[in-house]
C-alpha cells in the first residue's frame, strides 16, 4: 500500500488523472468540521475550475458529494470523512475516491463489531491482541473498509464473501495522519 500526503487547506497541487489529492482540516466539533469540509471542497473546486454560475458540487447527508463540473474533460469525484478534531476532503479526476479517518481509541465492542463487519479471520485475530494493538488494528481495518465502501458508493453492510470481493477492487493508499489517527484513501 503506497502513501499519500495530506495537504494543507491552502495547497493546490497539480491534479493528475486517477491520482487523489487529500486535504486535512483541523477544528472542534463535528458539525463545524463538516461545514468546513464542504466549504473546503467548494473552494478547491472553484480554484481548479474557476468561478461557475451554477453549483459545482451537490452535497447531502450520508452521500458522497456529486460534482457536476468536469476538469480538463475528466469527471471529478470527491469524498469526505470526519473523526475527532480532523476532517478529510478528497478530490480525484477520472477515478472514484473514498477516504476515511478514524481516531484510535479502545472501544468495548470492537471484537463484536469486527465480527459483524470485517473479515472473519481478521476479526478473530483481534481477540488475541492487547487493547492498544487491537485498537490500532481495528482502526486501520475499519478505515480501509469505509474508504473502499465510499469509493464504490456502498453503504455499511455486514461482512459477506461477495461483499469482500467487491471491496477488494479499489486500490488503497495510506494517508500520513496526525498522531492518534489512521487515515486511508481508496481509488478505483
Amino acid at each position: 500500500m503506497s502513501c499519500l500526503p495530506l495537504r494543507a487547506p491552502t495547497a493546490r497541487p497539480t491534479l493528475c488523472s486517477g491520482r487523489a489529492e487529500v486535504w486535512l482540516l483541523r477544528g472542534a466539533g463535528r458539525e463545524g468540521l463538516r461545514r468546513a469540509a464542504h466549504r473546503q471542497l467548494e473552494e478547491v473546486l472553484a480554484d481548479y475550475l474557476g468561478p461557475a454560475s451554477s453549483p459545482i458540487a451537490v452535497h447531502g447527508r450520508n452521500i458522497a458529494p456529486q460534482i457536476v463540473a468536469r476538469w480538463q474533460g475528466y469527471p471529478l469525484y470527491a469524498s469526505l470523512s470526519y473523526a475527532g478534531d480532523c476532517a478529510l476532503v478528497a478530490l480525484c479526476p477520472d477515478a472514484r475516491v473514498g477516504v476515511d479517518i478514524v481516531y484510535i481509541e479502545p472501544q468495548p465492542d470492537q471484537v463484536q463489531v469486527a465480527r459483524d463487519y470485517l473479515d472473519p479471520q481478521l476479526a478473530a485475530s483481534f481477540a488475541y491482541q492487547d487493547a492498544e494493538a487491537r485498537s490500532i488494528a481495528f482502526a486501520r481495518a475499519w478505515a480501509e473498509m469505509e474508504a473502499r465502501s465510499k469509493c464504490l458508493g456502498l453503504g455499511l453492510e455486514e461482512w459477506s464473501r461477495s461483499r469482500a470481493q467487491v471491496l477488494a477492487r479499489p486500490q488503497l493508499k495510506t494517508l500520513i495522519a496526525p498522531p492518534g489517527y489512521v487515515a486511508v484513501a481508496a481509488v478505483f
